[in-house]
């Protein structure tokens, strides 16, 4: 009998540390190639496995609130549950995307762990029970990976690189350093979207998605630590006005920081964390996740215009060959809208210098600028007005600003200078896009970190800039722009559109560029700049050269001007990181290819076998047969397709083709 007892007690002993102990919940992809295991204990930890193989060995999660509440511990784990579905996408590189995952809702006492698992990827996200406001204090978001993988690391470009603190106050612009993730700078912040090489040609892409009140994730990897980790920006405790520069008081800055990352309301949901998984570098060409899991638009968007736009600033706000001297004022704005109008654009851009530099008021209209004169003309000739604005005058003026000059027949606004992304900074181009919205203006973002779902959310917002653009052309003398070309595709644009401002038309090989800044000219070929506008996602897009230079070559600027800015259908050719982008993207019954190398060249058999059926001619932009000496020269001419449904390309060093196919 005391065995006996003593049996039953070793097991009651047995089940007893059993159910204390960590626990493993998994949520598999529809495909059941992939999946999502949590391991449940302090901490969480979340690992994810592809085709059996693990990509994400177990990585802690947690989150720590004011009240000493740890996200941490054993939960209920909910059913799963599949969703299929298809979501309209009418803003954005596809007219429609399948949603197609299984999700699985752990629930703690204090929180719920959402889990989901689609066919190339995993993400999760933290949901508050709290019933009451709260703070968050830290949160803890781990990738360690198997093995010493290759990443391509986009550094935060911040001038003071003394703390991770100091670093969050960058415009999240930079190359890619290619490197094993041992090699990774431990002093240095980096952004997301963030590409890992795995094993087999797999590439991993971490990112966030339905980032609406919550600091932007950066990454760091500290001596010692186990992998790459998450840094969030604390929220602010005291600004003060940026009071340097040309557009001094365009922005404020964080003098000191809070002993919290931000402040939340009762349930809270977090960001969604993305663990992408793609079987080939051109996967990542065709990414949806972050729109998917960001939460949809509310209310009618109908009115929302993404389309080509004139601009003044790249150029130094010259027009040469326009027969007067050009500048910030209503005769320049005029020409430009003539020039919109002639080649079908649908906006003109007026960037800094129209209000008063330094005044911080955008009511300070300079006096050689008749604003409203020059909103009339655009409106007689069909062309929309968007005004630049530094984020402290329009934050601080903000439903002011947008009542006056939407009232004035002003279409929208591009909002420069946050260069942070703590919780304040991330919640104000929230706020932004919500008052424009109410106000029907458009709204693209300069100075920010990328997009992580607001353009889906707020279907005004066209654009975000947070990409190391041909700006840099214009002061970077060292810079390789072409290879950046080719890399920052599969990564940045995972996020979302970038406002990269191509089109430059002057044009220079490897040997011949200089940065200039008041006439600057692009590495690489015409045919290469025409190209990225296909290449490219971006709803609203600038023609960064002086408008009166397109006028020295309708040619290509015709060209430019009939590729769309929003599509049907997007289709990733033959693409590989940091070498070669090629595309093909559907706006109704045309289509429009797009291919960019790297500083090599490259002999390109384009498959167009997604045409179908029937006969098929496209007109060409490629490069001449002497473009690697003379970067400016190009072909245009038009060609059947044949019945092999392929078409060979050479692009030069630097170079790029487009075709615009249309059914005969």
């Amino acid at each position: 009998m005391k065995k006996l007892i003593s049996i039953l007690l070793l097991c009651a002993s047995l089940a007893l540390i059993s159910c204390s102990g960590p626990s493993e919940v998994s949520v598999f992809s529809p495909d059941k190639t992939l999946e999502l295991r949590v391991t449940q204990g302090s901490p969480l930890t979340v690992s994810v496995y592809k085709g059996g193989e693990l990509l994400l060995a177990p990585s802690p999660i947690g989150m720590t609130l004011d009240d000493g509440t740890a996200y941490e511990g054993k939960g209920k784990a909910g059913r799963v549950s599949l969703t299929d579905r298809t979501v309209d996408s009418p803003i954005y590189k596809k007219a429609q995307i399948c949603d197609r995952f299984r999700e699985r809702t752990i629930s703690f006492g204090a929180f719920d762990l959402v889990c989901r698992a689609y066919d190339n990827g995993a993400a999760w996200r933290f949901v508050s029970r709290s019933k009451q406001p709260f703070k968050v204090v830290s949160e803890t978001m781990e990738y360690r990976f198997p093995d010493d993988w290759t990443a391509w690391i986009p550094y935060n470009n911040a001038s003071d690189r003394s703390s991770y603190l100091a670093q969050l106050a960058c415009s999240f612009e930079n190359t890619y350093s290619h490197v094993p993730l041992s090699k990774w700078n431990p002093k240095r912040l980096a952004f997301t979207p963030l590409v890992v090489d795995a094993p087999g040609g797999r590439k991993i892409c971490l990112a966030e998605a339905d980032l609406l009140h919550y600091p932007n994730m950066c990454l760091s990897r500290p001596e010692g630590a186990e992998g790459i980790q998450g840094f969030f920006a604390p929220y602010p405790a005291e600004t003060a006005l940026d009071d340097h520069g040309v557009n001094k008081k365009a922005a404020q800055k964080v003098v000191s920081h809070s002993d919290y990352l931000a402040e939340c309301g009762p349930g809270e949901k977090f960001p969604w964390r993305i663990f992408e998984v793609e079987d080939s570098d051109a996967g990542l060409l065709d990414s949806d996740l972050v729109y998917l899991l960001s939460a949809p638009a509310e209310g009618d968007f109908s009115w929302v215009v993404p389309g080509k736009s004139a601009w003044d600033w790249w150029a130094g706000y010259h027009l040469p060959g326009a027969g007067f001297e050009g500048g910030i004022d209503t005769r320049s704005y005029c020409y430009d809208i003539d020039v919109a109008a002639q080649l079908g654009l649908q906006y003109i851009l007026i960037d800094a210098g129209w209000y008063e530099r330094g005044s911080g008021d955008l009511f300070q209209v300079v006096p050689d600028l008749d604003l409203k004169a020059v909103v009339d003309y655009g409106r007689s000739k069909g062309i929309g007005v968007i005004l630049w604005a530094g984020s402290y005058p329009f934050e601080k003026d903000m439903e002011k600003v947008c009542s006056h000059y939407s009232e004035m027949g002003i279409r929208g606004f591009k909002v420069d200078y946050f260069d942070r992304g703590d919780q304040y900074a991330v919640d104000l181009t929230r706020r932004i896009a919500e008052m424009c919205a109410r106000y029907h203006l458009v709204v693209d973002y300069h100075g920010v970190p990328k997009p992580a779902g607001l353009c889906r959310t707020w279907p005004n917002v066209l654009n975000y800039e947070a990409v190391f653009g041909m700006e840099q052309l214009k002061w970077n003398k060292g810079c390789d722009m072409v290879t950046y070309d080719v890399t920052f595709p599969f990564a940045r644009l995972v996020a979302g559109p970038a406002d990269y401002t191509q089109g430059a038309m002057i044009n220079a090989t490897r040997e011949q560029f200089q940065a200039v800044y008041e006439a600057p000219m692009s590495q690489g070929t015409r045919c290469r700049q025409v190209a990225e506008y296909v290449v490219f996602h971006s709803p609203l897009v600038m023609l960064c050269d002086a408008p009166s230079n397109y006028m020295s070559d309708l040619e290509t600027a015709r060209f430019i001007a009939a590729i769309p800015t929003v599509w049907d259908e997007t289709l990733p050719l033959e693409s590989r990181m940091g070498e070669l982008v090629s595309i093909a993207r559907r706006k109704g019954d045309e289509w429009f290819v797009g291919a960019i190398c790297d500083w090599k060249g490259r002999e390109l058999d384009l498959d167009l076998s997604f045409l179908g059926d029937g006969e098929f001619e496209a007109e060409i932009m490629q490069d001449g047969p002497d473009a690697g000496e003379n970067a400016a020269s190009y072909v245009h001419e038009t060609q059947r397709i044949g019945a092999e449904r392929s078409f060979h390309a050479r692009l030069a060093p630097g170079g790029g083709i487009a075709l615009h196919i249309r059914k005969i």
